[in-house]
This record gives structure tokens, sequence and C-alpha cells, in this order.
């Protein structure tokens, strides 16, 4: 049976997928700088013969060609680190100061790397062809977009992405559909007044009162125009800096925020509302603005059918009592572009797994983003087959 060969290929390069994270987590790169990850990955391509491209600036594309065209299903890992200083006590620690791999896309690299190859040992039994994308720059949220306007989606019909998480215990694995991870929305303003003696404010116009006014009242879009139980918003002002002396009336204020949104339409309806505001608080204090949007992450949205799917490969390899099939999380995914889409490509349906890897040991309990994050290593068996076994069942289904 292929399912079979699949998961024995799997088990039987379990060490060496360990070995190749290990590796991996020993050099990590910043986001859309991974040159030498690249190479890295693309040598053990090399090796198991698989076809592959370099895309704009450091991320890899390649395909295994199936027994027929009918289908193409595209799996997803990203490469970058994160601007972290590691502190755990571990023989693989990071060797570049200052960065670390906190958020386990060592263990999605090295668990799609091992489907791939048993992927590729069972081609001639895949009814459909296989593209694969290891992804730069995912925490900027730049690498999706790079990536998609690199022809990565052309021809895909679905796509399929993994996250390993320490919320899970080791042997859980998440597969759900709807909303699922937000939109990270981020966005600057200017307000532009006139400075004046604080004496004589009437002389000036008050880029201060003006970012005042706009924080304190915008927050009424999350908290009177949305359904917050349907589509959950949050809205944060995170940096403003505006002014020179405490007897001068303020010119110019400047702002960074963002807000996160679970579907596109939200995400919409805010931009749209947070600009009107804006400019109609510069019209009533009689100065300007300027409000820009940079999508650092659209939201992860699972069609049901493609969920449904990942929760029968999940309970497939773990058992139907270890699938968590809850799960709604407000932190960001860039896997979102590729199923809302960018730069008038259109996006494509697909999934998304989540890799449980907290165990006993205390060291595994740390969230994402920890300078001490680290993971259960025995469940990346866990994530090879979710990649592998997704792209096999999505080939051989007709439903969707």
């Amino acid at each position: 049976m292929v399912k079979d060969r699949i998961k024995k290929v799997i088990l039987d390069n379990e060490e060496s997928m360990i070995d190749f994270r290990r590796k991996m987590h020993e050099n990590p790169e910043l986001s859309m700088k991974e040159f030498e990850t690249s190479k890295f990955i693309a040598s053990f391509l090399d090796e198991m013969g698989i076809s592959y491209r370099f895309a704009n600036p450091t991320g890899i594309i390649g395909e295994i060609k199936g027994k027929s065209d009918k289908k193409t299903v595209l799996l997803r890992a990203d490469i970058d680190a994160l601007p972290i200083l590691e502190t755990n006590d571990v023989s693989y620690k990071s060797k570049n100061e200052g960065i670390s791999h906190a958020c386990g896309h060592d263990t999605h690299s090295a668990m799609l790397l091992t489907a791939l190859k048993a992927l590729n040992e069972v081609k001639d039994e895949l009814d459909g062809n296989v593209r694969f994308v290891f992804q730069p720059g995912e925490e900027t949220g730049e690498g999706s977009k790079a990536m998609v306007k690199d022809g990565l989606l052309d021809g895909v019909d679905n796509a399929f992405g993994a996250h390993i998480f320490t919320s899970f215990d080791s042997g859980v694995l998440g597969a759900t559909y709807g909303q699922t991870f937000a939109a990270n929305d981020f966005f600057n303003i200017h307000f532009k007044g006139l400075t004046s003696h604080g004496s004589t404010p009437q002389k000036g116009v008050d880029a201060m009162v003006m970012a005042a006014t706009f924080i304190l009242n915008s927050q009424a879009i999350i908290s009177r125009e949305i359904d917050l139980a349907e589509e959950p918003v949050v809205l944060t002002f995170g940096k403003i800096h505006g002014g020179e002396v405490a007897n001068s009336i303020c010119g110019d204020v400047y702002i960074e925020a963002g807000f996160r949104a679970f579907t596109q339409d939200s995400v919409d309806f805010v931009e749209k509302r947070l600009t009107e505001y804006a400019n109609q608080v510069a019209k009533m204090y009689r100065g300007e603005v300027e409000i820009d949007f940079n999508l650092g992450a659209a939201p992860v949205v699972i069609d049901e059918n493609s969920g449904k799917l990942t929760q029968k490969v999940a309970a497939e390899i773990v058992g139907e009592e270890n699938v968590d099939k809850d799960i709604r999380f407000s932190g960001s995914e860039d896997f979102g572009l590729y199923l809302t889409g960018y730069d008038e490509v259109k996006g494509v349906k697909g999934s998304f797994g989540m890799i449980g890897a907290r165990n006993s040991d205390p060291k595994t309990h740390n969230f994402n983003h920890a300078s001490d994050f680290n993971v259960d290593e025995s469940v990346l068996k866990n994530g090879a087959m979710m990649y592998a076994l997704y792209a096999y069942e999505y080939l051989i289904q007709d439903e969707f």
C-alpha cells in the first residue's frame, strides 16, 4: 500500500530528519537573508534527485511529477529565523549571535524535506504533481508575497502548510477549518499641523491633539461597528513620536500601529474606517494626515473540504482522540496569502496543520518566540507524515 510505503520512508529517516533540524538550528538566518540556509536545503534535494529552482531572493520552489498532470498540490515550509538571542543550553545552539530558530521553522523544513523524500519514492503512484516551497521571510510577511510574485501558485489547485507548537502536547495534531489565524495589518499615520509657541496656540495647528483624538476615538470602530463574536478584531497603537519641547505646539506626530482580524472582509472594512477617521480628525482640527497600510499576513481561512481532509490524515497518524479540531489563533501566519491571493494573483483552497511538541520536560513548555524555545523532536515524524499524506490523499480524491 502506497501510504504504508510513505510512512516507512519517514520512519526510516527519522534520525536523519532530526540531524538536519539540528544543523539548520545551529545556523539560523534572518528573513529574506537565508542564503546559506537555502543552499543547505538544496544540497539534500540534489542528493534525492528532486528538481527545484531558487526563487527571489532566497526561496526554493520545486516539483515532484506524478503519473499524471490531473492536479497539483503545494506543500510549504518556512525557513527564516528571528532576531532573538538563544538561551537554550543544547549541543546544537545557534552559532549566529542574536539570531535563533525560536519559532520552529527549522523543524518545518526538516519535516517537509523528509516528506518529499517519501513522496519522491512513490512518485509513480501519485495521481498528480507535488509542488513545494521552502519559503523565506515568514516572520516579516514578505516571503509569501515574493513567492507569489515568482509564480509559485501558477497551476496549483490546493495548498498545505504546517506549524509546530508547544501549546499542544506531543502526539496531538491540530486540524480545523474556517477562521484559523488572524491577519496582521500594520499601518503608519502622519498627522501634520503647524508649530507655534505654547502661549499662542491659536496660531498653530496641534498635531498632538489630532493624534490623541484619533487614538481614543478609533477604538469605537472595533467596539461599535464589528460583530466581535463572529469576526474578532483587535487594534493596537504601539509607537508614537511627536513634538520637540514642552512649550511648543506640536506640528508633526508619527504613529505606528496595527490590527488583527480573521477575515479579509474585516481587514478591508477596518482599513476603510481608519482612513475615514484619520481624515475627519485632521479636517476637524485644520490639519492634514497621511496613512499607509502594509498587510503583514493575510488571514488563514481554511475551506471545509481541505480542513476535513487534514482531520482525516491527522486521525490516521495519531488517532481520532488526539486530533484537536477546535482551533483559532489570534497570531498570524503568512501562509494565508496563498489562500487569499496577492497582487492580482488568485489564491487557492488549502489547509494548515498544527503539530503538538510539548512533553513532560519543562524545556518544551516555552511558547514560540521565546529565547529558550525548544521542542520534543520525536514529533517531527508526525509533521512529516502530515505533509506527505495530505498531498497523497488530496491527489487521489476527486471531491474537490
